[in-house]
């Protein structure tokens, strides 16, 4: 399971875990359930914050190193495009652009 399934898995939990259903269900047990339901929907929604963290760190060290990619990329784009002279030129600074943020955007 990779970082992003299990993100997934957990936020669609946390969700369960605070839809008003499962509230009713626990509002009518007694304190020490109620307490350990509490803790327990605490701690997902911690790890919830703390995986996303880390996905965000991980997603901004790779920005990190492609970033005097992506800005010689996106100036060259930027200057094709304003000059309008090579469709080819256009479309090979394009993809160039692309698969760097590509390489990023996998990661969310």
């Amino acid at each position: 399971m990779s970082l992003g399934e299990l993100l997934s898995s957990l936020r669609n939990l946390q969700t369960q875990l605070f839809s008003v259903s499962v509230q009713n269900l626990f509002e009518n047990q007694d304190a020490e359930t109620r307490k350990r339901f509490v803790a327990f929907r605490q701690e997902v929604s911690l790890l919830v914050g703390k995986l996303t963290n880390a996905e965000l760190d991980h997603i901004a060290h790779e920005l990190d190193l492609l970033s005097s990619d992506l800005k010689a990329g996106i100036q060259n784009l930027d200057q094709s495009l304003n000059e309008l002279q090579s469709a080819l030129s256009i479309l090979n600074f394009l993809g160039n652009v692309l698969g760097l943020v590509s390489r990023v955007a996998i990661l969310v």
